[in-house]
């Protein structure tokens, strides 16, 4: 098959993307042929990545829909697409307008639950473009966020594919030594947290939740990553009397190390739609604390590979903080028993397998 995967944009730390570099990875070249546009330009980071795998990422253009429509169809007609995947709702849409009267079909991907299918017009579009082709999705908790109970067209959840960092040099997990050197004691209890800085993100009910813990854990949060509330929830921390043990990192291309080398990875985001994040400290072998909602509770077992709390309570949240940290062979255990789970569940080959079966399903 000869596809073409298309999202809005390409940044290096997107999740969606980064997806899309694990199938490229994992895929078997002999059964997917594939190509990756964005309608923003690639980041330089992505290209490169993409290029050391013989895939050159191409931007199709953001402005309107008329560019992108023509650049697509050309694409289209010289390269002989079977299929063209699309991971954003914009790309949807133009990937099914460039695809008419072609013979190649616009499948849909939805990767999140907020902002995707937000609003009746989308909606009623979506599901009548959607019709009579599959629509793939990373969790059931996205699928029952966006598929209209009268839909007749087939669904299949695939859990993203989630590569082992600890199989890499370049994502293996740090030593204590290099926390040390990010001016974190050695025997702090260190916290992690990778995400945008947006609102359903909810960094406010983990500084609250931090503010509640004991001094006698001696804990330290590291906050990865930026976006529109990063300056305005870095302004409110300083008012807190914690804010000695509170370190803004920013957008770090060794996130996935730092984390690995937390003591804890929480994750308080309400409606996560899959959490790449945690998967990978899963994989590291860390103890996950999440909230309970979105596509957590699909594949977190609460004391067992993980620790669900209660979305937007900070006392419940400080409370699981503090029963891990109070108690390490349990902390170690589940974290244990997290990366078996994970190894099993979201391996790449297995996902690259699931998604061509998918896409020849509908394309044949």
């Amino acid at each position: 098959m000869n596809v073409l995967f298309i999202h809005r944009d390409l940044p290096f730390y997107g999740g969606v993307p980064r997806v899309l570099l694990t199938l490229a990875r994992s895929r078997n070249p002999a059964r997917l042929q594939m190509s990756v546009a964005s309608l923003v330009a690639p980041s330089p980071q992505m290209q490169a990545a993409f290029a050391q795998l013989g895939i050159n990422p191409f931007e199709l253009g953001d402005r309107g829909y008329v560019q992108p429509v023509r650049k697509l169809r050309r694409f289209i007609q010289q390269q002989g697409y079977n299929a063209i995947v699309a991971n954003s709702f914009k790309a949807y849409l133009i990937a099914c307008i460039a695809c008419a009267g072609l013979n190649c079909r616009a499948i849909p991907w939805i990767h999140s639950i907020p902002l995707v299918l937000d609003g009746r017009f989308r909606r009623l579009l979506f599901d009548w473009l959607a019709r009579d082709t599959t629509v793939i999705f990373p969790s059931d908790a996205i699928r029952q966020a966006h598929w209209p109970a009268s839909h007749s067209a087939r669904s299949a959840v695939i859990f993203n594919g989630v590569t082992d960092p600890l199989v890499d040099p370049a994502t293996q997990p740090y030593d204590r030594s290099a926390l040390t050197a990010m001016d974190i004691p050695p025997d702090a209890l260190t916290i992690c947290f990778i995400a945008e800085f947006i609102g359903w993100k909810d960094h406010a009910t983990l500084l609250r939740a931090f503010e509640l813990l004991e001094p006698r854990l001696n804990a330290h949060l590291l906050l990865i990553g930026t976006g529109q509330l990063f300056d305005s929830t870095k302004a409110a921390a300083a008012t807190m009397q914690s804010r000695a043990r509170l370190h803004f990192l920013g957008p770090r291309t060794d996130a996935q190390q730092i984390a690995g080398a937390a003591d804890l990875y929480v994750h308080p985001s309400r409606g996560e739609g899959f959490g790449l994040a945690v998967v990978e400290a899963m994989l590291a072998s860390r103890p996950v604390i999440v909230a309970r909602q979105g596509a957590f509770p699909e594949y977190i077992t609460d004391h067992s590979n993980g620790v669900l709390f209660a979305p937007g309570s900070e006392m419940d949240l400080a409370g699981k903080i503090t029963e891990l940290a109070d108690n390490r062979p349990l902390a170690g255990a589940i974290g244990q028993r997290a990366r078996a789970y994970a190894l099993r569940t979201f391996a790449p080959d297995q996902f690259a397998q699931s998604i061509c079966n998918v896409i020849a399903s509908t394309v044949c």
